[in-house]
Order: C-alpha cells, then sequence, then structure tokens
C-alpha cells in the first residue's frame, strides 16, 4: 500500500492541469507499477466473473491446483480463498493456465493468448528491475502489450485511457499530458506479492 506522502504526490498529479514528464515521476517509466496493480484489478474482475461459469468449485477445480509452489503456499498459510487476496502473478498464470476453456467459452481471438503471454513476461521485468533500467522504447513496448491485453479482456475504459496517454508520452517525451482519470486506491496487495486475505460475497 503506497504511503501517505506518495498519496499526496499521486492527488496531486492527478490534479495538476499542467501535469509533465518530470511531475511526480521523473520519466513515464516510474508510472508503470501503478498501472501494473490497476491491471491486477482488471483481470481479477474477469476472472471473478468467467470461472464461476466454468465450474462450481472454481477455486479448487482452477485456481489452487494452477498456483506456483510458493503460491500455494501463500494461500494457504493466510487461508486467502478469494481472487482479491492474489497479486498479478498469480491472476496471470491462473487466466494462462485455464486459457482453452476461457477462450472457447468467450470466443477469445488467437492474439490474445499472445498478449497475455506478453503480459506475464512484462509482469516479470518490472517486478525484478527498477523504472530507470527501461528505455522509452522498452517502456512504450510494455505500455502497448499492456494496452492490447486489457482490450482483450474488455478492461475498463479509464485505465485504457491512463495507458494510452503514458504510451503517448513515451513516445513524445517532454509534452504534457492531460491528468489520469481519478482511480479508486487499490486493495493492500502489491504488483509483485501475493496480498492478504480479503473476503467478498
Amino acid at each position: 500500500m503506497p504511503h501517505a506522502l506518495e498519496d499526496v504526490r499521486v492527488l496531486k498529479w492527478r490534479l495538476s492541469p499542467n501535469w509533465k514528464l518530470d511531475d511526480m515521476a521523473n520519466s513515464v517509466a516510474e508510472r508503470v507499477p501503478s498501472v501494473l496493480l490497476q491491471a491486477a484489478r482488471a483481470v481479477r474482475g474477469f476472472l471473478d466473473e468467467v470461472l464461476p461459469a466454468l465450474s462450481s468449485s472454481w477455486w479448487a477445480d482452477l485456481v489452487v491446483p494452477n498456483l506456483s509452489f510458493q503460491q500455494r503456499r501463500a494461500v494457504e498459510t493466510r487461508r486467502i480463498t478469494v481472487l482479491s487476496g492474489l497479486d498479478l502473478a498469480a491472476l496471470l498464470r491462473i487466466l494462462d493456465s485455464n486459457w482453452h476453456a476461457i477462450a472457447e467459452r468467450l470466443r477469445l481471438p488467437n492474439e490474445a493468448r499472445h498478449y497475455l503471454k506478453e503480459m506475464r513476461t512484462v509482469r516479470d521485468r518490472w517486478a525484478h528491475a527498477a523504472a530507470g533500467d527501461f528505455g522509452e522504447d522498452d517502456v512504450y513496448r510494455d505500455l502497448d502489450t499492456l494496452q492490447r491485453f486489457l482490450v482483450s479482456i474488455n478492461g475498463d475504459e479509464d485505465l485504457l485511457s491512463e495507458v494510452k496517454q503514458l504510451k503517448n508520452a513515451a513516445l513524445a517525451p517532454g509534452e504534457s499530458v492531460q491528468p489520469a482519470v481519478e482511480i479508486p486506491p487499490s486493495p493492500p496487495a502489491t504488483a509483485f506479492s501475493v496480498g492478504p486475505v480479503a473476503s467478498h460475497k
């Protein structure tokens, strides 16, 4: 969960009509972890809708068996029983493992699987490197992958708009960008580790 200071900076960035790339962050790259957190919520919402349609015992049948050993151990230790307790890595893994059944039910195009595979690589790359390690071309490519992936799962329009703005800014650094639409606070889970227990009905 962001520190209070970061919350203030994010709010200032979103409300400023004159936001530029060197405000709040030194580069568009420093905004990528934030949109990845929001992407986790998009994937979570997608799976929340489709998995129950595939199995009445979808958590036991489609989620737990497809987690990595570490993810499964964290789920068992923390007694996580809902998708809101999982992070982006786990959610993408679940989506990938159940892809054939999901794609058949929703008639998803073949290229959507390609975007999912790329998205898993993007997540892993950003989980193990600092924003300063990425060049403008890399940032643009990863944002483009994220945008295409979100479109394939009918992601939130506000998030898609923010990703598109950041992608355009990465392509033309130094130019001003319209402030993003306010996004509700993220749940306690981070983009790169299994989150705490959460429950909903």
